[in-house]
């Protein structure tokens, strides 16, 4: 227990990290940037719904299975996940020069954005798919299947909706295929470690 505690620890800690570097950049909350189109870290449900779902599910996940994880493997997911994020800002950087946010601003990463881009994303994304990938099948029960993959669904969904839906005032077409794209990928992870034998 002590060491599920530290992770979540740990993670809670990184957001609390980004959230500093927001406040500290001046665009954590609305009275930091005034009337000016911009959202900020606070209004961003990408960081509550990181605080109060995937923070905790994924320090469950590496409490309950990444001693069953084989090294190699880990590093190889999570590199992966580091490219991907990487090769997705081009339209997010392009997309802050007419509608800055606390992660990306002028077409450049903010401090903030840097430690979530770099640092606390790749974590959830790596562990969440490394327990897809990884973990034997014996070790998960159904309910945990379900309600990992519920609570992960849910936190893609709103993070890939909320953010442009805030700055644009209507969805656009490359949040709708994201979050598509990711709650498929999510369902195809449960699906294919449900039915590992």
């Amino acid at each position: 227990m002590v060491q599920h505690l530290s992770c979540l620890a740990l993670l809670e800690l990184a957001s609390l990290l980004i959230f500093a570097a927001a406040f500290w950049n001046k665009s954590a909350f609305r009275y930091q940037v005034g009337e000016r189109h911009f959202l900020t870290w606070s209004e961003n449900k990408t960081n509550l719904m990181g605080i109060i779902l995937a923070n905790p599910a994924t320090a469950a996940l590496l409490y309950w299975h990444a001693a069953l994880w084989e090294r190699p493997y880990m590093i190889v997911i999570l590199v992966l996940v580091v490219v991907v994020g990487a090769i997705g800002l081009r339209d997010l950087l392009k997309d802050s020069k007419k509608n800055p946010s606390a992660f990306f601003e002028y077409g450049k990463l903010t401090l903030a954005g840097t430690f979530y881009q770099f640092g606390l994303w790749p974590v959830q994304v790596s562990v969440l798919a490394s327990f897809y990938i990884l973990t034997p099948r014996v070790q998960v029960t159904d309910n945990e299947l379900f309600w990992v993959t519920l609570a992960f669904v849910i936190v893609w969904l709103i993070s890939t909706l909320q953010p442009p839906k805030k700055m644009h005032g209507k969805l656009n077409a490359m949040a709708v295929a994201m979050a598509i794209g990711g709650t498929v990928l999510l369902i195809g992870g449960a699906f294919y470690l449900g039915m590992k034998h």
